[in-house]
């Protein structure tokens, strides 16, 4: 008897743990708010919608300002599982008279496999009007990442690499042996 109470008592005490265990349910689409009084303007913001019923990207929309962007269906094959819960909304202004101090707009996320224990990043640039290019930045080693722009309608081209310089470790002070009292200046 004592032992069907135990088993019956461990059965319980299992089923209840794995019945209170919560999981992430899957985002086919996120609709995000942003920007409220962006650069002490109130009335600049916006919206981002993202849908994602799979492993791909099939719909980037941004509404900024009264003006409505969509980003080609082209340009989401090399963004693979997307992960929507990493979504940012970046802006800012290019500087000098190339770009006229154009303000832009980021809507940024990861996606794919990780390399190094980082996810790759995407980022959609919007400005002057229209979406500008996708920038994929991946990591390659410990200090450095690769990025990768791709323009509408065109092939993913190389951008160049980023490199995160480290102290040099090769030079380090040994401390001294003598007592503070004792070293010459």
């Amino acid at each position: 008897m004592k032992s069907s109470l135990y088993f019956f008592l461990v059965l319980t005490v299992a089923l209840t743990s794995r019945a209170s265990q919560d999981r992430a349910m899957p985002w086919n689409a996120v609709t995000l708010e942003f920007g409220f009084n962006i650069g002490g303007d109130p009335t600049a913001k916006g919206t981002v919608h993202i849908a994602n019923p799979g492993q791909t990207i099939t719909e980037l929309t941004v509404n900024w300002n009264d003006t409505k962007f969509d980003v080609p269906s082209t340009e989401f094959s090399i963004v693979p599982q997307p992960q929507l819960q990493t979504l940012k909304v970046l802006y800012g202004s290019f500087y000098g008279g190339v770009h006229d101090n154009a303000a832009y707009l980021i809507v940024e996320l990861r996606f794919g496999q990780p390399t190094l224990g980082e996810y790759p990043r995407a980022q959609f640039l919007f400005s002057s009007g229209r979406y500008q290019d996708l920038r994929i930045t991946t990591r390659t080693s410990e200090t450095t990442w690769e990025d990768t722009v791709k323009l509408p309608g065109e092939v993913a081209k190389r951008g160049g690499t980023t490199t995160l310089l480290l102290p040099d470790t090769t030079q380090a002070v040994t401390p001294s042996k003598e007592t503070p009292e004792k070293v010459s200046k």
